[in-house]
């Protein structure tokens, strides 16, 4: 697992969670990194804005996408890629459903 922290925080416009270091979140520019940083320490039970999630556990990888950002969307697709590209892992939702079938 640190392996895999390691290489999300190496993605561009990662804010890895001061409060949760299991948390990583993504956005569209470092702009919007700094503006995740600020509330997070004033407040470290504040809310995340419109951002893709993603929370390392022992034995998962939870992936929270931004489904109604379009930018963010296209930085969850690239997550998910490079989640395949470098390892051997599932993909399925929130209720266990391999998102890997074809849909045949």
């Amino acid at each position: 697992m640190a392996t895999l922290a390691t290489g999300l925080a190496s993605i561009n416009y990662c804010y890895h969670d001061e409060v949760r270091p299991e948390r990583f979140s993504f956005v569209i520019g470092s702009g919007w990194r700094d503006k995740i940083a600020a509330p997070r320490r004033a407040d470290p039970l504040s809310s995340f804005p419109s951002v893709v999630n993603v929370e390392v556990r022992l034995d998962e990888v939870m992936i929270w996408p931004a489904p109604y950002n379009k930018n963010l969307q296209d930085v969850s697709r690239r997550l998910l890629q490079w989640m395949i590209n470098a390892y051997d892992c599932n993909i399925a939702n929130n209720v266990g459903t391999d998102m890997l079938k074809s849909n045949d």
